[in-house]
């Protein structure tokens, strides 16, 4: 994991990283996140397992377990994760479709890979259960973090 000990302006940017020796360079979307008022951490956004709002503050849980606490509201960073793969079901989460187990339809619920349980609300469930539909359908390979 990359950090700043110096102020930087909000960055997300996109670096290369090769993937598959016969492929081009892709890119891989990170973003910077603001931890204390001096330092910023700096994560890949595939490596996101979800994000929980509570109130003014957001939890983004990484999937190596490591939690990061900031005091912006969850709706701030939406923009800036900018990853046809981090699904909203709820208003207080946002998902990575990477790392889901299982979708229950009748319980309204997903359970990530590390065994979080996330309800789906009621509004999103369609919007959900489509784009789980086309990203199913697609032929592109889920991608991997290294």
């Amino acid at each position: 994991m990359l950090s700043f000990s110096t102020h930087v302006p909000v960055y997300v940017g996109r670096v290369p990283r090769e993937v598959n020796p016969s492929h081009s360079l892709r890119e891989l979307p990170f973003i910077s996140l603001p931890v204390t008022y001096h330092r910023r951490v700096v994560i890949p956004v595939a490596s996101i397992l979800f994000l929980e709002a509570d109130n003014n503050y957001t939890t983004f849980v990484l999937e190596d377990g490591q939690r990061l606490l900031l005091s912006k509201t969850l709706k701030t960073f939406l923009p800036d994760l900018n990853d046809p793969w981090l699904v909203r079901l709820h208003k207080s989460f946002v998902i990575n479709l990477r790392f889901l187990d299982y979708y229950d339809a009748e319980d309204g619920q997903v359970r990530l890979s590390d065994g979080q349980r996330v309800p789906v609300s009621r509004r999103k469930r369609k919007d959900f259960e489509a784009r789980l539909r086309d990203l199913m359908h697609r032929n592109d390979p889920v991608p991997q973090v290294a």
